[in-house]
């Protein structure tokens, strides 16, 4: 598995109170994940921090319309 930088678009939620007119400025909190990637493509991107010979673990599955940019690192 290659090791990447997955830039990406996060939703959020907020239990504050806000006028209309901010919450129409609000966009989404850009994110930058590293791990190993296990999948890219079929609407997602799969990455794991850990793995051994048995198996993978800390698994994040992220949309595919969320990423903006995987890059592999060296």
């Amino acid at each position: 598995m290659k090791r990447v930088i997955v830039n990406w678009d996060d939703a959020w939620a907020s239990q504050e109170d806000y006028t209309v007119d901010e919450a129409r400025k609000f966009t989404p909190h850009p994110t930058k994940s590293i791990g190993f990637l296990v999948k890219h493509g079929d609407g997602v991107c799969v990455l794991c921090q850990s793995r051994d010979e048995a198996g993978i673990s800390e698994v994040l599955v992220i949309p595919e319309g969320m990423v903006t940019r995987v890059q592999e690192l060296g």
